[in-house]
């Protein structure tokens, strides 16, 4: 957004070497976490391509940076869903869903999520908090958690009630609160990249397969189009020269 640099997703060891990206586009990737199958779960802000402000739904890759995937959300316009966690013992996510174009320090509503029925059912959608002021939750059980609000410290539950636990009578804010404590450790994925090649395969395994595709019979598909997000190499008062990201092929 006008003069800022994209942050896009990277990876190291445990000393801070090997550093390799995982994410390669002129988009906002934000607040990655690791799922209990070894995924990478992240807020993906797709500012260039569809919405300066309307989109920032959850997206998820394998952690080499492979089969990136919409999570939660990517038809949706406007909630801002950040900072998620997996709740212990199921599939769901717990996070903030930031009104509007988001609040300051990921402020809204604490939330739960759940892919099990589709990336874009909002039956997957729970609403704990009415309000929208709390920021950070980090879940300690599958009913429990901790969340930031303000000057305060709570732990909440799913029921939605929230009971204080720390109060600071400084002039900054409280953020991230994270219970130490034991937990399973998520599952390794075995790397499935080779970085000694410049190329990389696409993999498309039905083309009738997918969302809208409600009519489309076999056969009728006889071209396919790809978008290309190529690098954007600079700025101008925060214009954009669109020639210079995107690409289109036709393939028979």
């Amino acid at each position: 957004c006008w003069m800022t640099q994209v942050g896009t997703l990277f990876r190291c060891d445990r000393q801070g070497g090997k550093i390799r990206p995982l994410s390669f586009n002129p988009e906002h990737d934000n607040t990655p976490t690791v799922l209990p199958d070894g995924r990478i779960v992240y807020m993906r802000w797709e500012y260039v391509d569809r919405s300066q402000v309307g989109y920032h739904q959850l997206w998820a890759m394998n952690p080499d940076g492979t089969d990136v995937t919409a999570y939660f959300g990517n038809q949706q316009h406007y909630p801002l869903f950040i900072d998620p966690q997996p709740i212990p013992g199921g599939g769901e996510l717990l996070l903030i869903d930031s009104p509007g174009h988001g609040q300051s320090d990921h402020r809204g509503h604490v939330c739960t999520i759940s892919p099990k029925y589709g990336p874009d059912d909002k039956r997957g959608y729970r609403r704990i908090t009415p309000k929208a002021e709390f920021n950070d939750p980090w879940p300690i059980d599958g009913d429990n958690f901790l969340v930031a609000s303000y000057k305060r410290i709570l732990l909440g539950s799913r029921s939605g009630e929230l009971v204080p636990v720390l109060t600071y009578k400084g002039q900054a804010n409280l953020h991230e609160p994270v219970p130490v404590i034991e937990r399973p450790r998520e599952k390794i994925m075995a790397d499935r990249t080779d970085q000694g090649r410049s190329t990389g395969q696409m993999v498309l395994a039905d083309v009738y397969t997918g969302r809208n595709m409600e009519g489309v019979r076999r056969g009728q598909i006889k071209k396919l189009l790809i978008l290309e997000a190529l690098p954007k190499p600079v700025n101008f008062s925060g214009g954009m020269d669109l020639t210079s990201w995107l690409g289109t092929f036709m393939l028979e």
